[in-house]
């Protein structure tokens, strides 16, 4: 999979640099930023902001000199993104902090923050919701694995499903693929590059390569047939019909933006869901050790 970004060489400025917390108050509300050094006329005792006691996010967005967006949220953003900075490559755009707070900005405009009506109660706030929102990012990028049973190395690949970590308490116990995984013994598949994501080979290899995919196919035409369950069975025959042209285009010689499209467009499928089931058929290929 071809990665999106780098946060690990991205300048973000001295003025754009994550406060701690203990110092809000005293940089932003006391006014000890600013030039007349004069406290905020929205700060109220003790240290409660009337623009977060009275009214929703979008009024201090828009009129608190503390300036939110651009001081608070945007540096969260940026800390969090760099907590995965693994992830990304140095050639990916650089602005993709700036898109991520614009859409939690968008987000939070008609939230209110009751229970601490702070900047550092704020600062908390917005904490929590930039770390859910990178991991949702990564998740639906099929970056980021989620954290459940099913995407688990140790759970095994047939029915009934159980734990094969021999460390684990929970060895050899049943486990449903969907439920949260535990954290001591999860151990997430690697999302590396599929190895059918590639150009066409050369013409002396086509046939190699042909009889390769044909054999990918018949795997997963025959856990389409065997699947006894009418919603798997309708997920896996998809799956099949996804592989399927993206043998087909891949062989054609398109590009892997071209494959992508297409296959949006004669499927009817949407852009997550077909990451999804892509990173499904791989997985499912890597349990039979085919790739």
């Amino acid at each position: 999979m071809s990665q999106l970004f780098n946060l690990g060489s991205y300048s973000f400025g001295k003025n754009l640099k994550p406060m701690p917390i203990k110092n809000l108050i005293s940089l932003y509300c006391l006014g000890n930023v600013t030039e007349t050094d004069s406290p905020c006329e929205q700060l109220l005792p003790p240290k409660i902001c009337r623009l977060l006691r009275d009214c929703v996010l979008r009024v201090i967005f828009e009129q608190g000199r503390c300036r939110p967006t651009t001081e608070l949220l945007r540096p969260t953003v940026a800390g969090q993104l760099r907590r995965y900075r693994d992830l990304f490559s140095p050639d990916a755009p650089e602005d993709y902090t700036d898109s991520l707070t614009f859409e939690l900005v968008k987000q939070l405009e008609p939230q209110r923050l009751i229970d601490h009506p702070t900047l550092p109660g704020l600062k908390s706030y917005f904490n929590v919701t930039a770390a859910h929102a990178v991991v949702d990012l990564l998740e639906d990028l099929a970056l980021l694995l989620a954290r459940t049973c099913g995407n688990c190395i140790h759970l095994s690949s047939v029915k009934p499903y159980v734990c094969q970590h021999t460390e684990m308490p929970w060895y050899r116990q049943t486990c449903i693929p969907s439920e949260k995984a535990c954290r001591e013994g999860f151990e997430a598949y690697t999302l590396e590059p599929l190895t059918f994501m590639t150009p066409a080979p050369p013409a002396a290899e086509i046939s190699v390569a042909a009889l390769e995919l044909e054999n990918l196919l018949l795997l997963l035409a025959k856990r389409a047939e065997q699947e006894q369950g009418p919603k798997r069975k309708q997920i896996y025959e998809r799956q099949f019909s996804i592989f399927s042209a993206f043998c087909h285009l891949i062989m054609q010689g398109y590009t892997r933006k071209e494959v992508f499209d297409e296959i949006l467009r004669l499927l009817d499928v949407g852009h997550k869901l077909l990451k999804k089931d892509l990173q499904e058929i791989k997985k499912f290929f890597v349990q039979k050790k085919v790739l």
